[in-house]
């Protein structure tokens, strides 16, 4: 959750390493103040936009495990260009491998499909909050 006063701060470096499926946990949805979230999109796009993806070291993630997996990344994609906003990526990176773009959404409604489910792949739902009860709420309701 993101409120107006601490955002920049956690912008870089937390709310993209949950972008990061090396780490076993993947953090897809940023519930964010509404009084911040277009320029939280616009700033979150900019880092996203940065993250590179490949085999080498400098990468900041690589390929999905399988093709069971890399598909069902690319099927959530697919229902989220209909449910929500794409702002960034949306694709396969890439021709060879598993590799898929960073993705983000805004526009997201916490009853979307990809903010109800784990995606466990670089997809990142945006989701609007009007004050913290409404946070709370956001957050805690999930399949």
């Amino acid at each position: 959750m993101l409120a107006a006063t601490c955002w920049r701060s956690h912008a870089r470096n937390e709310i993209t390493n949950g972008l990061s499926i090396q780490t076993g946990i993947v953090g897809s949805r940023i519930i964010v103040h509404e009084s911040i979230h277009d320029e939280f999109v616009a700033e979150f796009k900019s880092v996203v936009q940065q993250i590179e993806v490949g085999k080498d070291t400098k990468a900041f993630y690589g390929s999905l495990i399988s093709k069971v997996q890399f598909d069902k990344v690319m099927n959530y994609i697919e229902i989220g260009k209909k449910e929500a906003k794409l702002e960034l990526g949306g694709a396969r990176h890439g021709d060879k491998g598993y590799f898929v773009q960073p993705t983000v959404f805004s526009g997201v409604d916490n009853k979307h499909k990809i903010a109800q489910e784990e995606i466990f792949g670089p997809v990142a739902s945006i989701i609007k909050f009007k004050d913290e009860e409404d946070a709370v709420k956001i957050a805690n309701d999930t399949i």
